[in-house]
């Protein structure tokens, strides 16, 4: 954890980010009428799908494909979450990159129905209990813990 004290926060954040390529990116967790949450398994952590938006796409299009490219889930946006940040150098491009990815709570009435994309390194999809979801989030980054935290606290509300 690194903490920064300014007088000017957004300025030292705008000269933070201005070392990084932005990504505009989004995902998010599926429900199905069973109640379960849909996770993908990715590179040895559980994880959410998610990806990158296209150009000329909108972001509540771009949650909703990645989850249909990365699950074989058909599913609709109901509404948003949170967004995140995170930092990570992406070796293709030989730079770092700051993806800000917006996060929805999507709907499918299916609860099976699972297609993971292997050329992804997604290795599993899985319908899990909001329990479930829990104990794995302990395998996630802390990102997705946060998504995952803003669902379960949401829907308590509802």
């Amino acid at each position: 954890t690194v903490a920064v004290v300014s007088d000017d926060p957004d300025g030292a954040f705008a000269a933070f980010a201005a070392e990084f390529t932005p990504v505009e990116a989004a995902g998010g967790v599926v429900v199905n009428d069973c109640g379960e949450w849909l996770m993908i398994h990715r590179n040895g952590r559980w994880d959410l799908p998610k990806g990158h938006l296209e150009s000329g796409e909108r972001i509540e299009e771009c949650a909703a494909r990645e989850v249909e490219e990365e699950t074989g889930v058909a599913a609709e946006v109901v509404r948003p979450l949170c967004e995140t940040l995170h930092a990570y150098y992406f070796p293709k491009t030989a730079r770092w990159e700051l993806k800000r990815t917006h996060w929805y709570e999507l709907h499918t009435p299916g609860c099976s129905g699972l297609t993971p994309q292997t050329e992804e390194g997604i290795d599993a999809a899985a319908w899990c209990t909001p329990g479930e979801a829990a104990a794995r989030a302990g395998d996630c980054y802390p990102t997705v813990r946060t998504v995952l935290d803003r669902l379960r606290t949401s829907a308590d509300v509802k």
